[in-house]
């Protein structure tokens, strides 16, 4: 993983449930990001599992997760650090 997704999924690991939406909402990810966010960070679920539930495969849950957290890394970068 790329260290600034890395960073991001720390930072989103680390926050209370309030926080997490706070910040998934203003990073303004998709729809579907949001969706894969939460069962990866909040139920800990794996990608193969995840892309059952959102009707993606893994492959395209790793691309999803990967462009929101981007998205995440974007939005605390500027408004935290």
């Amino acid at each position: 993983m790329l260290l600034h997704r890395r960073i991001a999924k720390d930072y989103l690991k680390h926050q209370d449930r309030p926080t997490f939406l706070e910040i998934v909402y203003k990073s303004k990810v998709t729809p579907t990001q949001r969706d894969i966010l939460y069962h990866d960070i909040l139920d800990r679920m794996d990608h193969q599992d995840i892309g059952d539930i959102v009707g993606l495969t893994e492959n395209s849950v790793n691309h999803e997760v990967g462009k929101a957290y981007d998205l995440i890394y974007h939005y605390i970068s500027n408004t935290l650090f």
